[in-house]
Formats: C-alpha cells, sequence, structure tokens
C-alpha cells in the first residue's frame, strides 16, 4: 500500500522516568556512552558514515544532540534529540510541544543488534531530558516496524496516539489522532 497510494502509519509514544525498566538508566556494562552537540558529533572520525552532512547542518541549525556508545572507536549505536520540529523526509515534519524532548534517527548496526544498546542509548537519553526538564522522550515507530515496537515498549514507551500520512495521486496529507493533539504532536506536510 506504501508504493501505491503513500500510505504510512507512526505509532507515537512516550517515555518518562516512571515507565521505563530501571535496567536501561545503568551504564552498559561493555560499551561507553556519550554524549554530542550535533556541531561535536560532526567533528568525529566516521561521523558522516553514519549521517550524511545535510542531516548534521541541519542537526547544528535546530540545537540538536546526540547519545552514542562505542566499543573502543567504533560506534556501536546512536539516538537524536531535539527540541524543534524534525524532517521526516523531504515533504513532512514531526512538531511537538517543548515539554517532551523529541528523539528520533536511532540506530544500531545490524552486528551490534541483539544486546539491547539502543535501549540503554535511550536511558541516557532519557536522564538528559529529566536534567534539562523535560517530562520526558516522545518519538514514533512506524506500524510495521514489528522489532522496533517490540524493543521501545520493553524499554517503556507508551503509546498515546497514531499519525498517518496518505499520498493518493501524488497529493500528500496527514491526519494525526485525538492522542496526538493531547501531546501536541504533529506529522505535517511542508508546502512548497
Amino acid at each position: 500500500m506504501d508504493r501505491l497510494i503513500g500510505f504510512k502509519v507512526l505509532r507515537c509514544m512516550t517515555l518518562v522516568m516512571e515507565d521505563i525498566d530501571p535496567e536501561y538508566l545503568q551504564d552498559h556494562p561493555r560499551y561507553e556512552s556519550h554524549r554530542a552537540t550535533a556541531a561535536e558529533f560532526a567533528t568525529r572520525p566516521g561521523a558522516t558514515d553514519l549521517v550524511d552532512e545535510a542531516f548534521l547542518d541541519d542537526a547544528v541549525r535546530r540545537g540538536d544532540w546526540c547519545h552514542y556508545m562505542t566499543d573502543e572507536d567504533t560506534v556501536v549505536t546512536y539516538g537524536w534529540y531535539s527540541s524543534a520540529a524534525v524532517p521526516v523526509g523531504p515533504d513532512a515534519t514531526i512538531e511537538h510541544s517543548g515539554a517532551y524532548a523529541y528523539m528520533y534517527n536511532g540506530f544500531t548496526p545490524p552486528e551490534f543488534r541483539g544486546q539491547h544498546l539502543h535501549g540503554y542509548c535511550m536511558g541516557q537519553g532519557l536522564k538528559e531530558a529529566i536534567q534539562r526538564g523535560y517530562s520526558g522522550l516522545i518519538s514514533y515507530v512506524e506500524a510495521q516496524n514489528a522489532p522496533s515496537i517490540k524493543s521501545v515498549r520493553r524499554l517503556g514507551y507508551r503509546p498515546f496516539g497514531t499519525a498517518v500520512r496518505l499520498n493518493p495521486f501524488g497529493r500528500a496529507f496527514t491526519l494525526n489522532s485525538r492522542g496526538c493533539r493531547n501531546y501536541d504532536f504533529r506529522l505535517t506536510i511542508v508546502q512548497s
């Protein structure tokens, strides 16, 4: 359906300190955790092997930050955080209230998956968000991505709504559930 009419369903959710599995608030026993501004991450050797320069430029402009974990010099997982609206593809953005830090673009390379590394990394992100005065993290997972949904639920994320993107006949529009409105969370098409 996605190819025919550009149909995408996003499961929107929050993570707060009361809901997180306490295991993920601990340091990982094997890998080292790091926090960097987007500008700092951009200077890391191999940063553009992980995310492209345009992504880093946008993240710097917004003031986004990154939590990542390493095995010596190898990045084993990362996730990005923002207090601003963030693009989702070439013609849409996620907008949200300033009450939560928006967690996005999390990734663990295939050779490091299965160790719950992204959960540990998000635990560090949640701790920082709370220290910065946010209520917690807010994010989404595409509905068809069952492994990611399982992962974030194990961590303690709770769903609050659904955002849908449709693109029939080349005309894009979105629908955001009432639950999304309760969190000022919107998938929005950018008009060109």
